[in-house]
């Protein structure tokens, strides 16, 4: 009778499992990693979970773990899980941006994107995101002006057409900032007060600070 009873008990404990791993409750097994900048100090801290939009413009964690970040404050993003791309794949096109090797990077997000044509919004929205990103900070790398220029153009370019077509996402605003930053090295002064207006039509809050490359 005992024996049974603790086999009740333990059947208990292995369905409370399986359905906490079938997301009741389970926080996600790969979360995001958002370093961002401290208003305190000025310094870069981590914070993992889920990224999204909350009360005070984004926020990390769940529960009494929840840290708000303004989304002018975020510096980049490591994503967790993004069905339905390949987790090594994300963490091998992050191994090259630290590396600040940009092209390779540029080249493995576009290689991404066409082997994911039926992604989720959240995923085709980071792809779109990176290759941009990634195709401006490859511009930095141009050895002169003359060089830098046609390629800073080309990124603005992707940028300003990746924020017409999104609404929401941490990645609007870091897109808006690394625009702007190019415009005002390329001289186009209205362009970036446009840039930063068409951040009226975003579904998140407006960001507390203005153009800032980093």
């Amino acid at each position: 009778m005992i024996r049974q009873a603790v086999r009740g008990a333990f059947a208990l404990v292995l369905v409370a499992a399986v359905l906490e791993s079938a997301g009741l409750g389970q926080p996600p097994m790969n979360p995001d990693k958002v370093y961002y900048r401290d208003k305190k100090d000025g310094g870069i801290r981590t914070a993992e979970g889920e990224l999204k939009p909350g009360p005070a413009g984004f926020q990390v964690g769940t529960g009494k773990n929840v840290t708000a970040i303004s989304p002018g404050d975020i510096v980049r993003v490591v994503p967790g899980d993004m069905p339905p791309l390949d987790r090594k794949d994300i963490l091998s096109q992050v191994s090259f941006e630290e590396r600040k090797e940009w092209g390779k990077a540029r080249d493995g997000y576009l290689e991404m994107k066409k082997n994911a044509k039926a992604a989720p919004e959240k995923t085709s929205r980071f792809l779109e995101y990176k290759i941009a990103q990634t195709t401006a900070r490859a511009a930095d790398e141009a050895k002169d002006a003359e060089s830098w220029q046609p390629q800073a153009e080309a990124a603005v370019k992707l940028l300003d057409s990746f924020m017409v077509g999104t609404t929401s996402g941490w990645e609007v605003w870091s897109a808006a900032r690394l625009a702007s930053g190019l415009q005002l090295e390329l001289g186009k002064f209205n362009e970036v007060a446009s840039m930063w207006g068409k951040l009226a039509n975003t579904k998140d809050r407006r960001p507390t600070c203005g153009p800032r490359r980093g």
